[in-house]
């Protein structure tokens, strides 16, 4: 969509709404959730950067590396499935090539 947008500000909000709305709706983004459990547990290890973060010592108790690789493989499956299926059909429901169709004489109807 940002592609497709003529001035700077309609970029933004190509891009800004869909982000939006996907975090909003609650699902995950397998890079996204690398940067929390990295963040987490450099936490976990620092007080200083639990307090910077305002992590409570029981939100930190169940980041772990397990914990991270139980939530990157199905967030990381989904985001493969959901992009191949809603982008990759999306585009291909846009830009397929309608067959022409030639009449008896030889001219060519859309």
């Amino acid at each position: 969509m940002s592609y497709g947008a003529k001035d700077v500000i309609h970029k933004i909000f190509a891009v800004w709404f869909p982000i939006m709305a996907f975090v909003v709706a609650g699902y995950e983004h397998c890079v996204a959730n690398m940067y929390y459990f990295s963040i987490g547990i450099l936490a976990k290890t620092n007080p200083v950067y639990a307090e910077i973060g305002h992590f409570t010592e029981e939100k930190l108790s169940h980041i772990s590396i397990g914990s991270m690789i139980h939530n990157l493989i199905p967030s990381t499956l989904g985001n493969i499935v959901g992009g191949a299926l809603f982008i990759g059909c999306m585009y291909y429901l846009a830009f397929k090539r309608i067959p022409a169709k030639v009449s008896a004489n030889n001219t060519v109807k859309m």
